[in-house]
């Protein structure tokens, strides 16, 4: 993951380093938030003759009863949700490659046991077999018992 900071657009104050990807998308929401006054892309407002239904002309109505300073309060707390919204996906990610992590490690260990356990049962195997052949050889080369 190489960043630049003239590719991000800056570097964090708080840390020092260059913007994560997340942090811009935050800094570039907040700067869209706070840049929504109204306005259209030419920065003008739109007039009457600019609206074609009964539903824009009501919503211009609207726009136009609702001031920037009523807004301001609003705009704050969409700043501090997206902030909370960023920092909960965050954690979910970070959380996700941890379950991901520990999921990996536990079909390793699983496939590990398996091949432990068939081994063991192999050398088991082996062992008894071994037992048999030498009490079988003993007994019949042995003429103290009879025979």
């Amino acid at each position: 993951d190489a960043r630049s900071s003239l590719k991000i657009g800056g570097v964090d104050e708080e840390t020092g380093h260059v913007y994560t990807y997340a942090k811009r998308d935050l800094l570039n929401e907040e700067a869209a938030i706070d840049n929504k006054n109204g306005n259209n892309k030419n920065g003008s407002r739109l007039d009457s003759n600019t609206y074609q239904s009964d539903i824009e002309e009501l919503s211009k109505l609207l726009v136009n009863q609702v001031e920037d300073a009523d807004l301001h309060q609003t705009r704050e707390q969409i700043k501090v949700l997206n902030a909370k919204t960023s920092d909960i996906m965050t954690e979910i990610q970070t959380r996700m490659t941890r379950i991901r992590a520990h999921e990996h490690g536990a079909r390793r260990n699983s496939a590990n046991m398996a091949w432990s356990s068939k081994v063991k049962t192999l050398v088991f195997a082996v062992i008894s077999g071994f037992q048999v052949y030498t009490m079988r050889k003993w007994l019949l080369s042995n003429s103290l018992l009879g025979r």
